[in-house]
């Protein structure tokens, strides 16, 4: 199987940098760090959108993933920032449930 460079995940940081800065922004107001997720965007598809992938939790397990046009991601509009807002807070609810279980495993 030949992989194309569109099937290539390519860090979000270095294509969009808007879009990965709004992203910092919201996950910081959340109370995460940077090192919390993984960013990714492969594409254009053949309709021409860019797949935008997160990767978060434990062994960055949870993936949340929401295609977008280029222009969108370039200027940071409405529906980039809804998916944003809801990744920071599904890797905050995450986060929060690894913490928890770590607490009980780690009772005397």
């Amino acid at each position: 199987m030949v992989r194309h460079q569109n099937d290539v995940a390519m860090p979000l940081r270095l294509h969009y940098p808007a879009a990965f800065d709004g992203l910092v922004d919201l996950l910081r107001g959340a109370g995460l760090n940077t090192y919390d997720v993984i960013a990714q965007c492969t594409g254009p598809n053949e309709g021409g959108d860019i797949a935008v992938s997160i990767l978060y939790g434990s062994n960055y397990a949870q993936r949340m993933e929401e295609p977008f046009d280029e222009s969108s991601l370039r200027t940071l509009d409405a529906k980039v920032l809804a998916f944003f807002q809801q990744v920071a807070k599904s890797c905050y609810q995450q986060n929060t449930a690894e913490y928890q279980t770590f607490m009980r495993r780690t009772k005397p």
